[in-house]
């Protein structure tokens, strides 16, 4: 990714309790710059992520701007079970575009939706991955149109503005409604307000693609590459 320095670290959960280890390595030498440990009660682990990735922002001397500290702050669900479910998804998302590892996605995704009918994130992304399915013929007599239709309304009304809701909408206007220039709309409004969000770079160059944009796609492609080199369905 071309960084000067990485940020790893490990987590080990023993009852109510979490302990965290972080370390800040130089990515020319491995060198490690610093290294910290943090024990935390698990009363409310969205608590703790906020709580270690302040301390970790302060020992770096880094300025969180306003939407950052929110982002941290945020719950994205008040259900533990319905995140869990939703973290296995994303997990599984970095395996592959086989079929069969998209079905344990989607099941997932729903899980957690049926978990927390409320959890944003997880519409959103259910919706891109049934239009996956749908827009490859598998499992279509599951993943109709009205079924991505409902999970897309879903994270609308819920977080209408977040940047995986847009990329719902996108992917709904690109795979469903084959309205192209649509979705190019849709995924360039992402890329603005979010340029680190790889696959809404990839889906601007694929839905530029079939405009017959070649030069930009191949572009915008090469961006999402550089974002997320290991992502296999870009090399």
């Amino acid at each position: 990714l071309g960084v000067a320095n990485i940020l790893e670290g490990s987590v080990q959960k023993a009852g109510d309790a979490v302990h965290i280890n972080v370390q800040l390595i130089r990515a020319a030498t491995d060198e490690h710059l610093w290294a910290e440990v943090y024990n935390r009660k698990l009363d409310d682990i969205f608590a703790v992520e906020a709580d270690v990735a302040g301390a970790i922002a302060d020992t770096l001397n880094a300025k969180l701007s306003g939407a950052e500290q929110a982002a941290v702050t945020k719950k994205p669900t008040e259900n533990l079970a319905a995140y869990d479910a939703y973290l296995r998804a994303r997990a599984l998302n970095v395996l592959g575009y086989d079929f069969a590892t998209t079905r344990k996605l989607a099941a997932a995704y729903r899980e957690a939706v049926r978990l927390d009918p409320d959890f944003a994130l997880a519409w959103a992304n259910l919706a891109r991955t049934a239009g996956y399915m749908y827009f490859n013929g598998v499992d279509t007599d599951v993943y109709t149109v009205e079924f991505i239709k409902h999970a897309t309304e879903a994270a609308i009304r819920l977080q209408p503005q977040g940047s995986e809701t847009l990329a719902a909408q996108g992917n709904y206007l690109y795979r469903v409604e084959r309205d192209f220039a649509g979705a190019e709309q849709v995924f360039r409004r992402i890329v603005d307000s979010q340029p680190n969000f790889e696959e809404a770079w990839q889906f601007l160059g694929l839905v530029e693609r079939r405009q017959g944009k070649w030069e930009q796609a191949l572009a915008h492609l090469q961006e999402a590459a550089k974002l997320d080199p290991r992502n296999a369905g870009l090399m």
